[in-house]
């Protein structure tokens, strides 16, 4: 009984959506309909916005906006002759809607070509829709999306020329509009400057667009996918080789200045060991997939491990080493017993490590050290920095300056002592170093009895790597 009750609860509630004309406020039920194609329910939408254009008792307005999101529904079911049809009969039926409206089905008659794999005659469609958007300040940003858009097209086609003219209208015509909008003409500027060989230009078109948008939360899959299947592949050239190192001080430089944002920062310092892997340079990789390693989450532990290892097998031109970290990463120094000071303890293969450019290093977050406020933000921003400069002790003293005086609030504490927890991992060796932090901070030195000077009282795993008082 109990299990079929959401299913029951939830059949109501579309019910009850879908049924609009029960009802007077028409209005109302609209906009759950819209809601709904906004979450990618528009199936359940659609006879909510068939039943409105069929009864007649909605404004011109609400009409169109039915139009609009009907096309929209066609297009993501891949009905692109229906998508296209629905959005021309919104033109007919009310030609003086609000402008915003009509570029958006006008967009959809485009996007119904793209999908169809039409893109000469999407392009001319675009355009239309930028003539409709006119010079209303409130339209500027539709504007500079649908030249994305043509951008976009015109490098899908391999008309390079055609599409940097696209994209630098979008960068300088709508100067004012928000940095989140002209990030993502930056991200295609990127792509537009890579197809044509200026890699340098590209690699300054790809940090405007994360600095535009680090704290967008699609910009680390951006990122990702933009590294792997376009900047890698474009250095890996024989006759791109000369932007490798540049294009290494660039990537350097983005982690020193974005250090609030650590899972974009990993995809930065992966494609920084994989360029110089592809170089042959494996001495730096070495040391670079060694800083990936100790700085990346659970999600990207796997694939800083075997990175490592690839690194130590084709350097050393045997497995043994590779071997070593590989049980190093399984059991710790202390080895299968999990005790120190027994005769299977570890010793960290990667512990002689250094940076083959350690000045180069040094200066690029010697710099952007300062910038960094003395907040506990501040201070967990700097953490993230030392631990890609390669100094972990370093970050435990901001880590812990940053929990003495972070507010007590779930976000940040949870923030702090999770990177406090994988420092401690990094520094000790211990992989049950995390749990004995987590343990200490939930119980608190009593330890479970809350009686000090009880044999079951903790110490602050922290304590012996900060500096003495």
């Amino acid at each position: 009984m109990s299990g079929r009750l959401p299913m029951m609860l939830t059949a109501f509630v579309v019910a009850s959506v879908l049924a609009p004309w029960v009802r007077a406020d028409v209005k109302e039920d609209l906009d759950k309909a819209v809601a709904l194609v906004n979450t990618g329910r528009g199936g359940e939408a659609r006879p909510v916005f068939e039943a409105a254009l069929k009864a007649g008792q909605i404004t011109p307005q609400q009409r169109i906006t039915c139009y609009e999101k009907l096309a929209q529904i066609n297009y993501e079911e891949t009905k692109f002759e229906e998508c296209r049809s629905l959005a021309q009969k919104a033109f007919a039926e009310v030609p003086n809607a609000k402008p915003d409206t009509l570029v958006m089905c006008q967009h959809w008659v485009a996007a119904a070509y793209i999908g169809e794999g039409k893109r000469e005659q999407a392009i001319a469609e675009l355009q239309k829709a930028i003539d409709m958007a006119g010079d209303v300040p409130e339209q500027q940003w539709i504007k500079q999306w649908v030249q994305r858009l043509i951008a976009d097209q015109y490098l899908i086609l391999g008309k390079d020329k055609e599409a940097l003219e696209a994209i630098q209208k979008s960068i300088a015509d709508y100067p004012a509009i928000g940095k989140e909008s002209l990030g993502y003409s930056y991200g295609v500027l990127a792509a537009v400057k890579l197809s044509m060989g200026a890699v340098d230009e590209a690699i300054d078109a790809f940090a405007q667009r994360v600095d535009a948008m680090a704290d967008q939360p699609e910009q680390v899959a951006w990122c990702r996918n933009f590294i792997s299947a376009q900047l890698v592949p474009a250095l890996s050239k024989p006759e791109n080789a000369k932007f490798i190192d540049p294009a290494i001080e660039k990537l350097g430089k983005l982690i020193a200045r974005r250090a609030e944002c650590p899972p974009l920062c990993e995809q930065l310092q992966k494609a920084m060991a994989q360029l110089l892997l592809r170089k042959g340079e494996s001495a730096r990789a070495l040391f670079e997939a060694k800083v990936l390693f100790d700085v990346s989450s659970a999600d990207t532990m796997p694939e800083a491990v075997r990175m490592l290892s690839e690194i130590l097998k084709a350097e050393d031109g045997s497995v043994g080493r590779a071997n070593a970290f590989l049980e190093y990463v399984r059991t710790g120094k202390a080895g299968k017993d999990k005790t120190l000071g027994t005769p299977d303890d570890l010793t960290d293969p990667l512990g002689d490590v250094q940076p083959p450019d350690a000045p180069a290093r040094d200066a690029r977050f010697t710099e952007a050290l300062g910038t960094y406020p003395d907040d506990w933000r501040g201070k967990l921003s700097k953490a993230t920095l030392y631990r890609y400069w390669g100094k972990p002790e370093q970050a435990l003293v901001e880590l812990n300056g940053a929990f003495a005086i972070c507010p007590m609030e779930q976000q940040p504490i949870q923030l702090i002592v999770d990177a406090t927890a994988q420092v401690l991992v990094q520094v000790s060796g211990d992989p049950d170093m995390a749990q004995k932090f987590t343990e200490f901070q939930q119980l608190g030195p009593a330890g479970a009895d809350g009686k000090k000077g009880t044999p079951d009282d903790l110490t602050n795993p922290i304590t012996p790597y900060l500096p003495k008082k």
